[in-house]
């Protein structure tokens, strides 16, 4: 569905939606739709990330046109469009106990279609550069021995991973 606010007397985006006491964020519009892009994202994907005991920490959602933003919940049944403070985990991270061999991709797509193959995959928030050295904790912590490393075919996925495959 489509909601569609116009003034005819001129006003801005931002004047209407003031006006109706209301926020983009509240009409489920990103940015780039508020700013008058004429290719208005949709959600095509939405991926969980959760606590060991799978409780949701945030989300990173997938638009069309290709962009990623994360989001976390609000305590209010909405969403909060950064992660400001919120622990980072790996993704898909309850499913990774008891794996020892866990292969990390660079994005949450990759990681679901290898886990649909039965291989524990794991990514970070981000991709390549999304690691932070709170993962390699968590890897230890999750007893993880071996990890399998497939950065996407470019030079900064490949230098990312290259740095990653030494930490773990």
């Amino acid at each position: 569905s489509k909601i569609v606010v116009r003034c005819h007397a001129g006003c801005s985006f931002e004047e209407i939606i003031a006006a109706l006491h209301l926020t983009a964020t509240d009409l489920r519009l990103d940015q780039a739709t508020a700013s008058g892009s004429d290719a208005p994202r949709r959600i095509i994907a939405t991926y969980d990330y959760t606590d060991a005991n799978g409780e949701l920490l945030y989300q990173v959602v997938r638009f069309h046109p290709k962009d990623f933003r994360p989001r976390r919940p609000d305590g209010q049944g909405g969403w909060t469009w950064n992660l400001g403070e919120t622990r980072r985990v790996l993704y898909r991270l309850p499913e990774l106990l008891e794996h020892p061999r866990v292969v990390f991709v660079e994005g949450e797509k990759d990681a679901d279609a290898l886990t649909a193959l039965g291989i524990a995959a794991t990514t970070t928030q981000g991709g390549s550069s999304g690691w932070k050295d709170d993962y390699a904790q968590q890897c230890r912590a999750l007893a993880i021995t071996e990890a399998v490393v497939i950065p996407d075919n470019d030079e900064p996925g490949i230098q990312a991973f290259e740095k990653l495959a030494a930490v773990l």
